[in-house]
């Protein structure tokens, strides 16, 4: 066994990345806190991930049922762009939030039920309601 190998089985250096502890050697193998956090952030990530692409089948499916067509702008982020049938409207729905985005319109309703009935035309679209003082 090299130096090295005997510092990382005693505990001196990580056993992931081969940095310098804290100068103790417990006498096994340990991991530094930079390699910890790193993995539980890849954990995190991976979580993020799969509840991501549980929220979009649902979301498709919910849309294919409604037949209302869409696309998939951005699996990251959830980002969806659909139009409505009656006027060809451009929306875009954040799954992960369920915000309704209209352009020039502000919508308070959330969520895919509220956004199919605003595709349907079953529910109207708040209009700006913001006026400028002079």
């Amino acid at each position: 066994m090299s130096f090295y190998e005997d510092y990382v089985a005693d505990g001196l250096c990580c056993n992931v990345c081969g940095s310098y502890i804290d100068g103790e050697e417990p006498g096994y193998p340990r991991t530094c806190d930079d390699c910890l956090e790193y993995e539980r952030q890849e954990k995190k990530k991976q979580k993020q991930k799969a509840t991501g692409k549980k929220i979009i089948q649902k979301i498709e499916k919910e849309l294919q049922n409604n037949e209302i067509n869409y696309v998939l702008k951005n699996e990251g982020t959830e980002h969806f762009h659909t139009r409505r049938k009656f006027d060809n409207q451009l929306i875009e729905f954040y799954a992960y939030t369920g915000k309704i985005s209209i352009v020039g319109k502000i919508q308070n309703a959330r969520g895919i039920k509220a956004l199919i009935k605003i595709l349907l035309g079953k529910e109207e679209i708040c209009q700006n309601s913001k006026t400028q003082e002079e």
